[in-house]
């Protein structure tokens, strides 16, 4: 299914899928067979592929992809016969990103795993600093912060979920996975056995 991996609130999001396979290997055409696709995560939306030139084509309008709040979206896709049988053919996510021409003045657009990772950071920096208190009073009640050791292990939790995220979100923009290693081996000298070059 070539439904993209991520996409924008307000835009046209449009892309085409030929003959598919459902999970136990069954074959459908577009010219019998009508494709659907449902997501489903903040926000709710339907919509039926057309059969143009032998190929169906899904189109999401800015008008349907602007009522889909952001975030991360997961989708179904099936197809139904004249009969009104249905079968599964694809499943996967999809992340909606924000419409940054609607957005007000002061948006973050941080995850929430950032948001927590720059929060700790600069509690981290305050108390080495000294401009932050572990233990203070509050109307004749001490309270205590959580111990620095344990602040960052808290926060290297939260790095792992948004590295997690990072990963995802590149990947499903065809960016590649950015924690992949890559080896290169190089042959030097020329080394002869049994007959051959080495």
């Amino acid at each position: 299914m070539n439904i993209p991996g991520v996409a924008t609130a307000g835009d046209t999001i449009t892309w085409t899928d030929n003959s598919v396979f459902d999970f136990q290997g069954n074959f459908y055409s577009p010219g019998v067979y009508t494709l659907n696709y449902s997501l489903r995560g903040p926000s709710v939306l339907d919509v039926a592929a057309a059969n143009i030139a032998g190929e169906w084509t899904t189109t999401i309008t800015p008008t349907q992809s602007e009522t889909l709040a952001p975030g991360q979206y997961y989708w179904l896709a099936y197809v139904t016969d004249a009969a009104g049988d249905r079968f599964t053919v694809g499943n996967g996510q999809i992340t909606i990103q924000v419409d940054l021409t609607k957005a007000i003045a002061g948006y973050d657009g941080r995850s929430q795993a950032k948001q927590i990772i720059d929060a700790i950071d600069a509690e981290i920096l305050a108390r080495t600093t000294g401009g932050s208190a572990v233990e203070y009073s509050i109307a004749g009640r001490t309270l205590r912060k959580e111990p620095l050791q344990a602040l960052q292990l808290i926060r290297a939790e939260w790095v792992g979920i948004y590295v997690k995220q990072v990963r995802a979100q590149r990947m499903a923009q065809g960016l590649g996975d950015p924690t992949a290693r890559f080896v290169q081996f190089r042959r030097e000298g020329n080394f002869t056995q049994g007959g051959g070059n080495w």
